[in-house]
């Protein structure tokens, strides 16, 4: 019993540690990367897409990108 609660200890250390770990190389470089948006309209409850590009992306490459859509509901 002693011996699975060890083994159970281990995993979950590993695993919290390696979440963590994970995180560390998203932070902000520094560098701006421009985000463009196509315009668009449609209906109410009619499918739409929108093109959106990159541009200026560093050297180094991009690991994550967060933005937000907004729109005229």
């Amino acid at each position: 019993m002693k011996t699975k609660k060890v083994v159970v200890g281990a995993i979950a250390a590993t695993m919290l540690s390696l979440s963590v770990c994970s995180l560390m190389p998203a932070a902000a470089a520094g560098e701006t990367v421009q985000i463009n948006a196509g315009t668009t309209s449609a209906k109410a409850g009619e499918t739409f897409s929108v093109d959106v590009s990159l541009a200026d992306i560093p050297s180094s490459g991009i690991q994550a990108i967060d933005f937000a859509v907004a729109y005229d509901s």
